[in-house]
């Protein structure tokens, strides 16, 4: 007998987003050798002159029609908001929003590949900074979405405005018109925010999508649910969030441990050292460019080098800013207060 076949069988491929050719990693960006190119010059200047970061957040995705529908309904505004599919074509009105979800559900069914926990559609949520034009931010999502799905994937989407950050809510269908279901893997993330960036640019809005490590940013960056549920504990007060509570409690036991620093911080440290060498080497080498640009470069990276944020932790900031308040509350207590409770 053979060797068993377990070559996957044909109609059952998936649809991912190839890396853009022009896409360059940190390490490649800091060894770049002079002259620069025109792409890498600018994400430079981007970089130092700390433009705006693309915002791009991926919930769950909709598995359901009753999903579906709901989450339609909600950013429609129970219909009051106009959607636009793939093609700028709108979609108002409960009736039209329940027909398009009848029909992705019925596309949807005919999927023999479908499991019970398949996703329908995939929702995204498109950002940009305060008092960046709406048309701008719409026009940048949809360019987006149609480089990336708009040739196989039907997407809706519609902008909202009743924030300071005017931001894009879309909705892309799953299976695919060549019979491809759409997968999203957390390393494709950074080929989608750095091309909705790319977006922004060409609408006429300053943006990038910088990783944290080459910002001075230690660590993964607060998830919109920490971020609003922050805001809102902030805002009205009420009970710490569990997260922040755990975030304070484990600042409290690194204030009184006897070391200053644990291995997390050792190795944000470790992270700032080879992030100093790679900027300060690219700079020596701008320096001794023959373009004069370059040179001038060489000189904003040095500075930019200089007023990175310290290399802390969220919970050694955390422990200081607990450090200092208790140092204040001290210093403020009668000295005779201060005896009494310490007796």
């Amino acid at each position: 007998m053979g060797a068993p076949d377990f070559r996957r069988p044909r109609g059952f491929e998936e649809h991912r987003v190839d890396q853009p050719p022009n896409r360059r990693t940190p390490a490649e960006i800091l060894s770049a050798q002079p002259p620069l190119q025109p792409d890498q010059r600018a994400a430079l200047w981007r970089l130092v002159g700390k433009a705006p970061q693309a915002v791009l957040v991926v919930p769950r995705s909709l598995s359901t029609s009753l999903q579906l529908g709901g989450y339609l309904n909600y950013i429609s505004r129970g219909g009051s908001l106009t959607l636009h599919d793939e093609n700028g074509l709108p979609l108002k009105g409960r009736g039209q929003i329940e027909e398009l979800v009848e029909d992705w559900r019925c596309v949807d069914q005919l999927d023999s590949r479908r499991r019970i926990n398949s996703p329908i559609a995939r929702r995204f949520v498109f950002g940009a900074p305060p008092g960046t034009s709406p048309e701008a931010v719409e026009a940048a999502a949809r360019l987006h979405l149609r480089r990336l799905h708009g040739r196989d994937h039907p997407f809706v989407q519609v902008t909202h405005t009743d924030t300071d950050h005017p931001h894009v809510h879309a909705v892309v269908r799953v299976l695919g018109r060549q019979r491809r279901r759409l997968t999203l893997h957390h390393r494709d993330l950074a080929i989608y925010r750095e091309d909705y960036a790319k977006a922004l640019r060409e609408a006429g809005v300053e943006a990038d999508a910088t990783p944290r490590w080459l910002r001075g940013q230690p660590g993964r960056g607060e998830t919109a649910g920490h971020w609003r549920s922050r805001a809102d504990f902030e805002e009205k007060g009420g009970p710490a969030p569990r997260w922040l509570e755990a975030q304070y409690l484990e600042a409290a036991q690194l204030l009184r441990s006897s070391q200053p620093a644990g291995d997390r911080e050792l190795r944000v440290i470790e992270s700032r050292g080879r992030l100093h060498r790679g900027l300060l080497d690219l700079a020596w080498r701008l320096s001794r460019s023959p373009e004069e640009e370059d040179r001038r470069l060489s000189q904003a990276l040095t500075t930019h080098v200089c007023r990175l944020p310290p290399p802390e932790t969220e919970r050694l900031t955390l422990s200081r800013q607990m450090q200092l308040r208790a140092m204040d509350r001290t210093r403020l207590e009668p000295s005779g207060e201060r005896g009494e409770r310490h007796r």
